[in-house]
């Protein structure tokens, strides 16, 4: 996943620049600072989500499963980890969709 936007702490500090592509170290960076949501980007696409799941439910149950292994060492309740895997599992169908 990749910051579509600086994540700031409460001071305005940056504590990381848009363009950076995320590792888990980062995320603990987030979670130090109490940051609970990032603007990831993700790839525009005429293609509802709803429609790509209607076409491919199998999706949801692979993205699960990825971002199961993915994740596996964070605090998956964590609220920015909830929101982080939310958008990871879109951009994972959106992905898996393009290659169909």
């Amino acid at each position: 996943m990749v910051l579509a936007a600086d994540t700031s702490n409460m001071n305005g500090v940056v504590l990381l620049k848009q363009g950076t592509t995320l590792t888990e170290k980062h995320i603990k960076i987030l979670k130090t600072w109490g940051i609970t949501q990032v603007e990831i980007e993700g790839e525009e696409s005429d293609t509802s989500l709803q429609e790509i799941l209607d076409a491919h439910p199998e999706f949801v149950s692979q993205a699960c499963h990825e971002a199961s292994q993915l994740f596996l060492h964070v605090d998956q309740t964590h609220p920015l980890f909830v929101e982080l895997i939310k958008h990871w599992k879109e951009q994972y169908i959106y992905r898996e969709a393009g290659k169909k």
